[in-house]
């Protein structure tokens, strides 16, 4: 699967990323660090983004869950998110 693109403090960053289908419309997506050793869970529950394992800064954090928001999330981008 294609890296994710990542935009925090005025640069780049890419993570390999896999997707684990759960039940009931949840799903997880592991976020590997570039040495494949780290790795950080989010989790879309009901529309609702969150860190579900590991520790992040918030503004990392928040630059990740916007990434996932505007790859993996067909709604919400069309509302908020202008070019």
């Amino acid at each position: 699967m294609k890296p994710l693109e990542i935009f925090c403090r005025n640069r780049v960053m890419y993570a390999q990323i896999t997707v684990h289908d759960k039940s009931m419309g949840m799903k997880d997506y592991h976020l590997y660090s570039k040495n494949g050793l780290a790795f950080y869970v989010f989790r879309k529950s009901q529309g609702v983004w969150q860190l579900a394992f590991g520790v992040l800064a918030d503004d990392i954090k928040e630059a990740c869950i916007d990434a996932l928001i505007l790859r993996f999330d067909k709604d919400v981008p069309e509302l908020f998110y202008h070019h």
